[in-house]
């Protein structure tokens, strides 16, 4: 079994922006009216809106660590890959299940791929770093 991760900084301005522009479904559509529209931008919703209680209020935020690993620390499959990477760590799945002719097809693609480290603010960062810890600290991730 294999899975991939996302830096988490990326990983949250993408979902932010995902369902900014209305998701994957009408939970998604409801989610951001309820949620997320009152904010002005990404970092208005960082700053009042993310934190320990919230992300776990709705799967598109939850930590990433919760679907790799079991309570008791015991990983749940045999390979992480990153998005990062993506490419290249999806050859390494393909051949290793004897699938070496496999390709990716994008999906759920929010527009222009953006960078992440110019849409945060010093504040921001620190409350994704805070809140994403174990994430960053199991997958290795930095800003």
């Amino acid at each position: 079994m294999f899975t991939f991760v996302r830096n988490p900084w990326d990983r949250l301005h993408s979902a932010y922006r995902f369902l900014r522009k209305g998701g994957v479904n009408e939970w998604d559509r409801r989610f951001f009216d309820a949620n997320l529209a009152q904010f002005s931008d990404f970092n208005d919703f960082v700053h009042k809106w993310v934190n320990p209680r919230n992300v776990w209020g709705f799967v598109h935020f939850y930590p990433q660590w919760y679907f790799v690993y079991e309570p008791c620390g015991r990983k749940l499959v045999d390979y992480v890959g990153r998005y990062e990477s993506i490419d290249s760590d999806f050859r390494h799945v393909a051949e290793s299940i004897g699938r070496p002719s496999a390709r990716l097809t994008p999906r759920n693609v929010t527009g222009p791929r953006m960078s992440y480290q110019e849409t945060y603010d010093h504040e921001s960062r620190r409350i994704v770093e805070q809140v994403y810890r174990r994430d960053i600290e199991i997958f290795g991730y930095a800003f």
